[in-house]
């Protein structure tokens, strides 16, 4: 029987069809979708009606270390979309150790990092925001 396997290098994210890469030690993403898949509500009587909700945003938070090259695409991405409103893409997580796939069809970033600078390399947290995001929160496949 094999033993499932976890390889963080095996976190492919991507933006606009580029790659990020030079994540920071720890965790380095994190998803969170604004809106549940159902609410529900009750009437006076006490039978309860669900609601679909169809709100699919949500906050990509990506912490790359401060020597990743992927800040400074990411700089030009946010740049140019202050200036010209065209700094928007696909975003993409697919973890090869598994099954993970999320994807969004349009993909910004919201707010640059804070830069923070010390003695030991520090990592910046990029904030992404998502109009759609769809996919599957998988498992590891064992090899």
């Amino acid at each position: 029987m094999s033993v499932p396997t976890y390889d963080p290098s095996q976190i492919v994210i991507t933006l606009g069809g580029n790659r990020l890469t030079g994540y920071a030690k720890g965790q380095f993403l994190s998803v969170k979708r604004d809106a549940e898949n159902f609410g529900d509500e009750a009437g006076t009587d006490g039978i309860v009606t669900r609601i679909k909700k169809l709100d699919r945003r949500a906050s990509i938070e990506l912490t790359l270390s401060q020597s990743s090259r992927s800040n400074d695409l990411l700089s030009s991405l946010a740049d140019l979309d202050d200036r010209t409103g065209t700094g928007v893409g696909v975003f993409q997580v697919k973890d090869l150790n598994g099954t993970t796939l999320l994807t969004a069809p349009n993909a910004w970033v919201s707010k640059i990092p804070d830069p923070e600078f010390s003695d030991e390399i520090s990592g910046r947290l990029w904030t992404i925001r998502v109009d759609r995001l769809i996919g599957t929160i998988g498992g590891i496949v064992a090899t």
